[in-house]
């Protein structure tokens, strides 16, 4: 799968969208915070059934970002082992860096962006920032920044698409 990662208003859904125009490839939009206890765990399993998508957040990077912010109430923790799976498979990880970008002008999406949401995350920016840049040197292939060639990643994405859909063939 691919990933697109990265903070509120780093241009995530905008890259995911200009890497799509030209070919059939799903997005999948994050689905914002966990809705009950235990709702993370099931929708990573429900992702594991998609076809071949982007997703524009997956709750295995974001989900232990965001509930650094969170009360303990509202946390919903995954599983170690679930993490681990997730990383163990061929994924792409396109990390979307914000700069000093603020949410003005940010979209908003009104099933996941409630006013608490986005009081948490204007309080919290920079450390959700520091959180996902240490996550973007860990595990990122791909760095991209408002303002970058879009094209070049789009690149990138077709030629990891299509090298790993030739290994499958192949293989």
């Amino acid at each position: 799968m691919i990933v697109i990662e990265g903070p509120d208003n780093s241009g995530k859904s905008t890259l995911a969208r200009h890497i799509v125009r030209d070919v059939v490839i799903p997005i999948q939009e994050s689905e914002g915070p966990p809705k009950w206890s235990g709702e993370i765990v099931e929708r990573i399993h429900r992702y594991r059934s998609f076809p071949p998508v982007i997703f524009v957040r997956h709750p295995c990077v974001s989900n232990p970002i965001y509930d650094m912010t969170r009360t303990a109430m509202e946390q919903d923790p995954i599983p170690i082992s679930v993490i681990a799976d997730f990383y163990t498979q061929e994924n792409l990880f396109i990390y979307c860096d914000p700069g000093e970008r603020t949410l003005e002008g940010h979209e908003i999406k009104s099933a996941v962006d409630t006013h608490l949401h986005l009081n948490r995350i204007t309080n919290n920016r920079k450390s959700i920032n520091e959180m996902y840049r240490k996550w973007a040197i860990a595990y990122a292939h791909v760095i991209y920044r408002i303002g970058d060639d879009m094209d070049f990643v789009k690149k990138i994405v077709h030629d990891w698409w299509r090298n790993i859909y030739d290994h499958r063939r192949i293989g």
